[in-house]
């Protein structure tokens, strides 16, 4: 089965910098200096890298990281992080805790280099006709990439900031349901 996530977010909602006072641990009894102390500046980068964790969600889920790879756009662009300059494409390492007490299985990250894979711009694809359609009219182009949208039904993620002032990502639970055999 293949499944077609997309994270949508909205620019203006976000701010134009995160400062490093605005860190909090989330347990209240941690101890120790934060690692990520320093602000930074927050662009079009760092918003496309918080909807690529936000899609992961969902797959780390079902059907879990052991059976999925992530190949991200092959982007060396560098840009600041709390943890320094590092490339756009090597930021996607993570893990999702999804609370069960174990030890969270890291996303297996598969890199490419030269000219965009067709999967990818398939994926591009997918995430514009999805952006597009988050702040679409009623014009004749605007209603015929709502019905491409409807098409491709892509799984929604909401990004953005959380009530509590924090970054958010919304996951409805129908994405965290079984759908199926992989």
């Amino acid at each position: 089965m293949i499944r077609k996530i997309v994270s949508i977010g909205k620019k203006s909602e976000f701010p134009n910098s995160i400062s490093g006072a605005q860190w909090q641990h989330v347990d209240p009894n941690f101890i120790g200096p934060l690692p990520w102390s320093e602000g930074y500046d927050v662009g079009d980068k760092h918003i496309a890298n918080l909807g690529a964790h936000g899609t992961m969600v969902p797959l780390s889920k079902w059907p879990g990281f052991d059976r999925v790879r992530f190949w991200p756009d092959p982007d060396t662009t560098p840009i600041e992080t709390t943890a320094g300059r590092r490339q756009f494409s090597n930021m996607l390492s993570g893990f999702v805790d999804n609370g069960d007490g174990k030890e969270p299985p890291r996303v297996s990250v598969m890199y490419s280099s030269g000219p965009k894979p067709p999967l990818l711009q398939i994926a591009d694809l997918v995430a514009y006709v999805s952006q597009r359609c988050a702040g679409a009219g009623y014009d004749h182009v605007d209603m015929k990439f709502k019905a491409l949208n409807r098409i491709i039904e892509a799984e929604k993620i909401k990004i953005g900031i959380a009530p509590d002032g924090g970054i958010g990502i919304n996951v409805p639970n129908t994405s965290l349901e079984f759908r199926g055999p992989a």
